[in-house]
């Protein structure tokens, strides 16, 4: 079990305080002879509270990577649209040729995470393993009302670990449902 918090003021145009914080349990039980199948999981949620939701984007909640598989790291964000610079090249030539967008993540105010695995120990260092991650960021702090069914990511995958002195290698590959 773990719990984290924080608390501090924000100065964008005005001084505002804000207070996050972010429970997280975690657990595992192996089976079978030497305990080569092991059963884990894991549940982190957390909430960042400011008045008008006004915080330093460092402080915001953000998901992906190892924390989320299937998404890359801090992706699995509220995001905003963006211009580029490069146009669209379906138009070049043209008259009028409008500039390509990109999406930039921005963080929420709301975080849940949950990943269930399974692990079998084949060989004396090697270990394979499927799992099934949820996760969703939301722009608001988290709130039972909230529906979140919209906002929720599942992703299956499969991966393989190498066991080290100075800890697992890991290899895994995720695909959202």
């Amino acid at each position: 079990l773990a719990l984290s918090t924080q608390g501090g003021l924000s100065l964008a145009t005005i001084l505002r305080p804000f207070f996050k914080v972010t429970p997280e349990a975690r657990g595992y039980f192996s089976i079978g002879k030497n305990k080569q199948l092991t059963f884990a999981g894991r549940v982190k949620a957390g909430t960042l509270l400011a008045p008008g939701n006004n915080t330093p984007i460092v402080v915001r909640y953000f998901s992906g990577g190892a924390s989320m598989r299937g998404f890359q790291q801090r992706r699995l964000s509220p995001q905003i649209a963006v211009a580029t610079l490069e146009k669209d090249p379906t138009c070049l030539g043209q008259t009028v040729c409008p500039n390509i967008g990109t999406t930039l993540p921005v963080g929420g105010s709301g975080l849940f995470e949950a990943s269930a695995e399974i692990r079998w120990a084949f060989a004396e260092n090697w270990v394979l393993a499927v799992f099934n991650d949820w996760g969703l960021v939301t722009a608001t702090p988290l709130s039972p009302s909230q529906n979140w069914a919209e906002h929720l990511y599942t992703a299956l995958g499969f991966g393989v670990r190498y066991r080290t002195p100075l800890g697992p290698v890991r290899l895994d590959l995720a695909f959202r449902m």
